[in-house]
């Protein structure tokens, strides 16, 4: 799967509703991650993440699972055949993915459960959810807009399969540099890093076209997730001047801003990254 093939699951994200016997098409929008219980500057919206998971969500599911038990909820949760959850009585879910979803790092299918625990669950509706709860919001897609988002090195490491929380500059090993335009590939990282170091922000190449001379200008198309928006705001189509970066242990890249003091630098893919099918797996590292 490419990278733009892999943002499309996200901002046109197919959710078959077996509850209601219907196709849905969501798109993820927001940017952000983490929770808390004040609005954060990285995402206003986290600490209504947290309240909703924590809180309505988690009641009404434990409820549907079983309406007498108080006990935390498992790690793979298989529904019952007698509950508001019967469609899905075939398959399990994973505890530490919907919290991935609810915190900005989820998968697409990470994000399509729980939209569909949601629907099933009435999280999204008008009338009270299944434990006399009021709804969360009404369609799916504002319930996604409220609770759900993703950020950029959530959108990487899902991508190659890894953790989703995996640092930014973990992927900027001098090991696995580019160390010319020719040598950059569909699926290569793209990370910026600020002149005092820092390591700012991640991205994907989907196509590059290394120009010629000795200060190339290259045709490339990029695919990121570093603000809010639908998908003109993560996929670009953009011509830079490629050449070796200031901080010359990490090879060449670009000039992130024509007058700015960041550069982004172009890194092979990690090598433990799987293979196909790129999914962070059921067991996940957040605990709950």
């Amino acid at each position: 799967m490419t990278p733009k093939a892999y943002l499309d699951l996200y901002t046109a994200l197919p959710v078959i509703d077996f509850a209601h016997r219907r196709l849905l098409v969501v798109n993820i929008n927001a940017y952000g991650s983490g929770w808390g219980t004040t609005q954060a500057d990285n995402r206003p919206s986290g600490h209504l993440c947290q309240q909703e998971y924590n809180g309505p969500f988690k009641t009404a599911l434990r409820r549907a699972l079983d309406p007498k038990s108080r006990a935390a909820l498992p790690a793979l949760i298989k529904p019952p055949e007698t509950s508001p959850l019967d469609a899905y009585s075939f398959r399990m879910f994973a505890r530490n993915g919907l919290i991935r979803a609810f915190l900005g790092k989820g998968t697409p299918q990470e994000i399509a459960d729980v939209l569909l625990l949601a629907l099933a669950l009435g999280r999204i509706g008008t009338a009270k959810d299944f434990a006399s709860q009021k709804p969360g919001a009404e369609p799916a897609q504002a319930y996604a807009n409220r609770f759900l988002s993703l950020d950029c090195n959530g959108l990487v490491g899902n991508f190659y399969g890894l953790n989703p929380e995996t640092a930014i500059e973990s992927y900027a090993s001098p090991a696995r540099r580019r160390a010319s335009a020719q040598d950059v590939r569909q699926g290569d990282c793209l990370v910026t890093v600020t002149a005092s170091g820092r390591f700012e922000h991640i991205a994907l190449v989907e196509k590059f076209t290394p120009g010629t001379g000795d200060k190339p200008t290259c045709a490339m198309e990029i695919v990121e997730w570093g603000q809010a928006g639908p998908i003109d705001k993560h996929y670009s189509s953009v011509s830079r001047t490629v050449t070796r970066g200031p901080n010359t242990k990490f090879g060449v890249g670009f000039k992130a801003a024509a007058n700015g003091d960041k550069f982004r630098y172009f890194f092979t893919p990690p090598a433990d990254a799987p293979a196909e099918p790129r999914q962070w797996g059921l067991g996940g590292a957040v605990a709950q």
